[in-house]
């Protein structure tokens, strides 16, 4: 049975290593580290459906239990990756920063509204004066 404490204790290790090293600070601060970081839900909702139905239309027997072509298959796994970030880049942009922003000038407006509303009374007839 297998635990997961392998799992668990690489990932510490990975998290502990990029607070220490500043090797590791620098290629997740890279522009190429932000955009990953930023596409890096939506990529985790996108690449096992891409994946699997790239595999499926290239090799549609693999679901029973026949071998799979190597040739293919890292040519497969390639155009997989690339097109799982296109896809997610794209995902990210017009459907999840969007509702982001309209939550944040949502947030902005609330916050005007009650700062004009719940100003203590004095200065409400200073401003009014």
């Amino acid at each position: 049975m297998r635990t997961g404490i392998g799992t668990c204790s690489g990932a510490t290790i990975l998290v502990a290593a990029t607070f220490a090293l500043a090797i590791s600070q620098t290629i997740l601060g890279s522009r190429t580290g932000r955009f990953l970081g930023k596409i890096s839900f939506v990529l985790y909702l996108i690449q096992v459906p891409i994946v699997c139905s790239l595999t499926f239309m290239v090799f549609p027997d693999a679901g029973a239990g026949v071998g799979l072509d190597r040739r293919k298959g890292c040519p497969l796994s390639t155009v997989a990756v690339i097109f799982a970030k296109k896809i997610s880049a794209a995902t990210c942009r017009f459907i999840d920063q969007a509702p982001t922003r309209l939550s944040r000038a949502a947030g902005r407006s609330m916050d005007a509204l009650l700062s004009v509303l719940l100003q203590p009374a004095d200065m409400r007839d200073n401003q009014s004066s």
